[in-house]
């Protein structure tokens, strides 16, 4: 991996030099929106995104824009540890280090701070060619599914949304796009990964243990008191 370097107040990490390179064309490519648009909530109150797939130096990418408004939590976390697409970066290099490739590679990441607070992150990703998951899920497909879930989670890689269109079916197999690193609690977030397999991709994952009963029995006291506040529930 090159090392960090720092342009107009980013700082970039890359795992080639190109993207450093390119670092420029990128942001041009925000502003200006050259390329597919897969993703636009620039107008979200919180945290604002851009998705965009195009074509850096004869690559195929996917390009993330996200702004983040300041949320004391998020932003000690960023300053402590990095932003979550720089964490991201770290797990996924790392996870492709050791063989396991059943993820997008990340090739670019770059944090802007200001007074030590997180404004903005740009991460660029390699784009799959294929489609997302579809039902119905066969039997041989669901059991692919479950074992790139427990890959994934063996090398600190949390989905945190596990939905169809997270999955991407290619020609080298299903992969998991739109993940995150390791929680404080990494056992139940990936409990949480489990209970959502079974209950938005209706993928069974036998007998429920103490990682699932706690969560569903926190989601449980979570919706108690949203109802309390007149609030709809949430799922899992």
């Amino acid at each position: 991996m090159i090392s960090p370097l720092r342009i107009d107040n980013f700082s970039l990490s890359a795992s080639e030099q190109k993207f450093t390179e390119a670092f420029p064309q990128i942001r041009e490519i925000l502003d200006k929106r050259k390329g597919k648009v897969l993703a636009d909530r620039m107008d979200a109150p919180k945290r604002k995104r851009l998705i965009l797939k195009t074509e850096i130096a004869g690559t195929p990418v996917v390009i993330k824009r996200e702004l983040f408004v300041f949320r004391f939590d998020r932003s000690l976390k960023a300053f402590l540890f990095g932003s979550d697409a720089k964490n991201i970066f770290k797990i996924t290099r790392r996870a492709r280090e050791r063989g396991f490739t059943k993820i997008p590679k990340t090739f670019l990441v770059a944090e802007k701070f200001s007074g030590g607070i997180l404004k903005e992150t740009i991460s660029v990703t390699e784009f799959l060619d294929g489609a997302p998951l579809r039902p119905p899920i066969s039997p041989d497909r669901a059991e692919e599914i479950k074992n790139l879930l427990t890959e994934s989670h063996a090398h600190g890689i949390i989905s945190g949304d596990v939905q169809f269109d997270n999955f991407m079916v290619t020609p080298d197999g299903i992969k998991l796009i739109d993940f995150r690193g390791n929680k404080v609690f990494p056992w139940l977030a990936k409990a949480r990964d489990r209970l959502q397999l079974e209950f938005t991709l209706g993928i069974p994952v036998g007998k429920y243990g103490i990682a699932e009963k706690l969560f569903l029995f926190l989601n449980f006291l979570r919706n108690f008191y949203r109802k309390l506040y007149g609030k709809p529930p949430q799922h899992s």
